[in-house]
């Protein structure tokens, strides 16, 4: 193993892959970007919801503001995508991303039981947090990995997202809003 694969190696050791895990997208529009997704990767249904929270970027105090969508994969994991469309003028992870690459991949999303925790670990590796939610016991954290990996590391809090998979699982289906869900 390498100096730099080992120190990846420990930067993910509090985080897990397997079992709930998401690829998140920076989208221009949300609505139009999850229903490309219903028609072209058959991934249909949509829990919408706003964001407006303040943070740190970069050590600065802003108020992130965005429209979010979620969804399973249909394959019957517990992988699941996340659109962000960037809704304010204030510096924010996904609205630099969009500036400098346009839309498209530019997170990968991990539960940890502690983001705080797990921050410290990747700080340790040489990773330095891009926006963190400021709040008591913060919730998620971008990590600025994008020159290591091509795209950022996003950790969120595992006790806040029982109520997200409780929206994804019962959310309609955008072509067939009618149809029962089948997984």
């Amino acid at each position: 193993m390498t100096t730099n694969s080992a120190a990846m190696h420990g930067l993910l050791m509090p985080v897990r892959w397997a079992g709930e895990g998401h690829l998140g997208f920076v989208v221009e529009d949300v609505a139009a970007a999850a229903r490309n997704w219903a028609e072209t990767a058959g991934v249909r249904r949509w829990f919408f919801r706003r964001i407006d929270t303040p943070c740190l970027f970069q050590g600065e105090k802003v108020r992130v503001t965005a429209s979010n969508a979620f969804a399973l994969l249909p394959d019957g994991s517990d992988t699941y995508v996340e659109l962000v469309q960037p809704t304010g003028d204030g510096r924010f992870t996904a609205t630099e991303w969009l500036k400098h690459h346009g839309p498209g991949l530019y997170h990968l999303g991990y539960r940890v039981a502690d983001v705080l925790a797990s921050v410290a670990v990747a700080r340790r590796h040489g990773i330095e947090v891009d926006t963190i939610e400021d709040v008591a016991e913060s919730g998620w954290a971008y990590l600025g990995s994008p020159e290591r990996l091509g795209v950022h590391l996003e950790y969120v809090r595992a006790d806040r997202s029982a109520d997200l998979w409780t929206e994804m699982e019962n959310a309609p289906d955008l072509l067939h809003p009618n149809a029962r869900r089948q997984r």
